[in-house]
C-alpha cells in the first residue's frame, strides 16, 4: 500500500507546485492584438519621400515583472509603402511592398514611477517601450532597432486597451542606394490587452 500512496502524494504535491507556479508566471503576464498603420521615412527632410501608409498588424506575449518594469516578444506587419522607390528591390514608388519586423522589447511605465506602482484604480497607463529584432523589408533581411509609447486603458480586470506609437530604424543600403544614414519606419496602432492571469 506504501508503494501507492507516497507516489499518489508526491504527483499531487508536485501538481500543487506546478499550478502555483503557473499561477504565478501568468499574473501580470498578457496578449495583445492591434491593428493600425506602417510608414516610410528615408529622408527626414523631405516630405514627399515619405510614402502613403500600409496596413499594420500586431500580436505581442509579455509580462510585467513589477509595477515599474515588464518586457515582450512579438510579431509587426505586414504592408508598408515608400514614396520614392526602392531602386535596389526594384519596387516604384507608391507602391505597396511586404513588411515584417520579429521583435523583443523593453516596457518602462512611467505612471507608477509618477503616480507610484498601486494600479488597482488606475484606468490609464502610460509606458516607454524600446525594442530590437529580425526587420524583413520586400526581400531584403535586415536588424532593426525602435522605440515608442504605449498607453494601456483598463476596461476591467481582463482586458484593456491599447494605443502603440513607435519607429523601427535600420539601415537603408538594402533596399535602396539613394537614402540617408536611416530608413525609419513610423506604426501607430490600436488593439485590445488579455491579461492572462485573470483569464486562467
Amino acid at each position: 500500500m506504501k508503494r501507492i500512496i507516497i507516489p499518489l502524494i508526491s504527483l499531487f504535491a508536485a501538481l500543487l507546485i506546478s499550478e502555483k507556479a503557473q499561477a504565478q508566471f501568468l499574473e501580470d503576464s498578457f496578449v495583445n492584438v492591434s491593428v493600425g498603420v506602417n510608414a516610410t521615412i528615408l529622408h527626414p527632410l523631405s516630405p514627399k519621400t515619405w510614402g502613403n501608409a500600409g496596413f499594420a498588424g500586431d500580436i505581442q506575449v509579455g509580462k510585467w515583472w513589477n509595477p515599474y518594469v515588464g518586457t515582450r516578444l512579438g510579431f509587426h506587419g505586414f504592408r508598408n509603402q515608400c514614396g520614392q522607390e526602392l531602386d535596389i528591390q526594384a519596387i516604384p514608388a507608391g507602391q505597396s511592398f511586404s513588411f515584417h519586423y520579429i521583435h523583443a522589447d523593453f516596457l518602462y511605465c512611467l505612471t507608477s514611477s509618477i503616480m507610484g506602482p498601486d494600479k488597482t484604480d488606475r484606468i490609464w497607463d502610460l509606458s516607454l517601450q524600446v525594442n530590437t529584432g529580425a526587420l524583413k523589408v520586400a526581400k531584403t533581411y535586415s536588424w532593426g532597432i525602435g522605440a515608442g509609447i504605449l498607453n494601456e486603458f483598463r476596461v476591467s480586470p481582463t482586458i484593456g486597451l491599447t494605443v502603440d506609437l513607435q519607429a523601427i530604424a535600420t539601415k537603408p543600403s538594402a533596399f535602396t542606394s539613394s537614402g540617408g544614414r536611416l530608413a525609419i519606419f513610423p506604426a501607430a496602432t490600436v488593439g485590445v490587452s488579455f491579461n492572462l492571469g485573470e483569464i486562467f
